[in-house]
């Protein structure tokens, strides 16, 4: 989860080391704007109509390719899993 954090523009990952964590709050702290607003754009995210409009794509990927459910239109399948 940190290194898929930093590698969204969320923060930073370095080592387990002082002289590493030091540089990094260093970084930070210089470009403390950019991550902000980085984790701005991110936190809608984390909303949870959001995450449910996401657990919905997947479920309607998932269907699209089951043998049952093949001949249902988008809207029948949402209906099914909502």
């Amino acid at each position: 989860m940190i290194w898929a954090s930093a590698r969204k523009g969320l923060g930073i990952a370095v080592k387990r080391k002082p002289s590493e964590f030091s540089e990094a709050l260093k970084m930070l702290e210089s470009d403390y704007p950019h991550y902000k607003k980085a984790v701005e754009r991110f936190k809608s995210n984390l909303k949870w109509d959001s995450v449910a409009k996401q657990h919905v794509e997947i479920y309607m990927r998932v269907l699209t390719k089951s043998h049952e459910y093949q001949s249902l239109t988008p809207e029948v399948m949402r209906r099914k899993i909502l």
